[in-house]
């Protein structure tokens, strides 16, 4: 698979996964001993973004979908090309699922499966990871059309880590804390054989990121995003809620902006 299949669908998830860092949380109702996991507030609902490039609007959709399962919880994402730049390059999706439990202790999800699913046209290309904790240890699978499986094993980490729906939805849970208004964050996630990072900094008041309107900027690895622009400048509106994410010069000279247009519960 070249570099610029998924490079623009993995960039979207990438906006996705970590802006909610941006969200004071809300969750006094769900953290009383009797009362349900905290991570029921988000069952059922699903979240509808559109995708812009360069003067390419609506150049792809997204669905981020979080449900209640016999042993946890599942967050599943799916984007996928439309309109003209469909036209361009064809058509391309990508899925993402995490499997998560909650754990009581931690007061947080972890992840037990993680999988990404690239189809460009007919071919597929699967990753997954399958979490060990009771003996320590990861183990990525990737498979490609015509080839046979390449399995890697590493050792977990000994901090806390996330992959990249984990990760939203418990800064949603407010595991890390409220809205800030300055400073970094430094979190790590593992999608891929090796661990990487995503790093968060938060403007002072006063400083041009504030003065544009933007709260955080977000730096990640490139093999995360493959981005020409590691740089990521998003916006919330007054309630907390993500108006939109931006990419200056993600490829080629041109902006990527990530937009929520709405929310459904079911």
């Amino acid at each position: 698979m070249t570099r610029h299949t998924k490079t623009y669908i993995c960039t979207c998830i990438a906006l996705l996964a970590a802006i909610s860092m941006l969200w004071s949380p809300r969750l006094a109702w769900a953290q009383s001993p009797s009362g349900p996991m905290p991570a029921a507030m988000f069952a059922g609902e699903t979240q509808y973004y559109t995708i812009d490039f360069w003067l390419l609007h609506g150049s792809a959709a997204g669905e981020l979908c979080f449900t209640k399962t016999p042993g946890g919880y599942t967050a599943l994402f799916e984007a996928e090309t439309r309109g003209v730049l469909q036209l361009i390059s064809g058509h391309r999706k990508e899925i993402m699922e995490s499997i998560m439990e909650y754990d009581a202790a931690r007061q947080r999800l972890r992840p037990r499966i993680f999988r990404e699913i690239f189809i460009q046209h007919k071919m597929e290309f699967r990753r997954t990871i399958v979490f060990d904790y009771e003996h320590g240890s990861y183990t990525c699978t990737r498979t490609y059309p015509e080839s046979k499986p390449h399995v890697t094993q590493a050792e977990l980490p000994d901090t806390e880590f996330e992959d990249m729906l984990s990760l939203y939805y418990n800064f949603r849970l407010g595991c890390y804390g409220p809205l800030r208004q300055s400073g970094r964050l430094r979190v790590p996630v593992i999608m891929k054989e090796q661990p990487s990072f995503i790093n968060i900094e938060f403007p002072e008041p006063g400083s041009k990121e504030r003065s544009w309107g933007f709260s955080a900027a977000l730096t990640m690895d490139r093999n995360l995003t493959h981005a020409r622009s590691k740089r990521v400048l998003t916006k919330i509106n007054e309630s907390a809620v993500l108006e939109k994410a931006l990419v200056i010069d993600a490829y080629f000279f041109g902006d990527l902006a990530v937009n929520l247009t709405g929310t459904t519960y079911f």
